[in-house]
């Protein structure tokens, strides 16, 4: 959850030697762990947009011409700053309608600050934050009408689809919640961005074994030995070319059948890793015959019998 001076994350704490819940506050510019109270960082600073405003003559809080900063834009031939006069009479007004910006160029600039908008609001680096809107720019370029396709729902896919490259990916439910988007929404545009936009196939299942631990609630042991396991997994080859959520279900299931305090059922599984249950126990299966190379070693571990379907 992200308020405007307050931002609480999953972080590992120095002190407690394990992921705790760390406070990060930006009035203070202080990093403190909520159980041991320790402060791990201090004097950091906030690179989130300001939306600083100004005093209004007329009373009006919601004028953005009184917000400090520019709106240059350089994806535009003229940078955003064209004239604009109202008025269809106006024969002055005809003609800077007609020196416009065009359509594709309007698309990208209310592209680039949804983007920006939504970046913020699930802290992903101005790295990642510009490359998706450059990949937005060349879905453009290729694509000779939009007509059909909300600019909303093609701009949380592309920023889904380039959030592929972090360590943590982000699911399509958080990009969905952030966005406003219904789900069928976000998967049209999904489709027909893929088309124009290289889908990471670096992707693999280790990236997502820590989202779906994090998801299920495990414990420290499952969330250690799963992402071993697909790390394993990957290293061999096992389940080359398989979706990997179907690779991190395979070792999170792995890793819960060999911890003996685990309660997670595999129908909880299933329902948080989004695949369906055949698919799941086909690839348990495949990776059966080599539990013994890819199960990492750890304390009072059962047998490998156990991991068997």
């Amino acid at each position: 959850m992200t308020t405007s001076f307050l931002d609480i994350l999953d972080t590992y704490c120095p002190n407690c030697l394990k992921v705790t819940r760390i406070v990060t506050e930006f009035r203070q510019g202080t990093m403190l762990c909520c159980e041991c109270g320790r402060v791990i960082e201090d004097r950091i600073i906030d690179f989130t947009e300001e939306t600083r405003r100004f005093s209004n003559e007329n009373g009006c809080e919601n004028n953005r011409s009184r917000l400090n900063g520019g709106f240059r834009n350089d994806n535009i031939a003229d940078g955003g700053l064209s004239l604009s006069i109202s008025g269809s009479t106006s024969t002055l007004g005809r003609m800077v309608e007609r020196l416009g910006v065009t359509s594709q160029e309007a698309s990208i600039v209310k592209a680039n600050r949804l983007i920006k908008e939504w970046a913020s609001l699930l802290n992903i680096t101005p790295k990642f934050q510009r490359r998706a809107q450059e990949q937005f720019g060349k879905l453009v370029a290729q694509v000779d009408n939009l007509k059909g396709y909300g600019i909303e729902g093609l701009s949380a896919a592309v920023l889904y689809i380039v959030c592929k490259d972090l360590e943590r990916p982000f699911q399509a439910k958080q990009i969905a919640d952030v966005s406003g988007l219904c789900a069928e929404e976000l998967k049209r545009g999904y489709k027909h961005a893929k088309k124009y936009i290289e889908v990471g196939s670096y992707v693999d299942g280790c990236k997502y074994s820590h989202m779906l631990c994090k998801s299920l609630g495990v414990n420290e042991t499952v969330s250690w030995a799963s992402l071993k396991i697909s790390e394993k997994i990957k290293e061999i080859g096992l389940l080359e070319g398989k979706n990997p959520k179907t690779c991190a279900a395979v070792a999170v299931f792995v890793a819960m059948k060999l911890t003996a305090d685990s309660k997670t059922t595999f129908k909880e599984l299933v329902e948080k890793a989004g695949v369906s249950e055949a698919t799941i126990k086909k690839a348990i299966k495949v990776v059966d015959s080599s539990l013994k190379d890819i199960v990492p070693e750890w304390e009072n571990r059962l047998p490998l019998e156990n991991a068997r379907i």
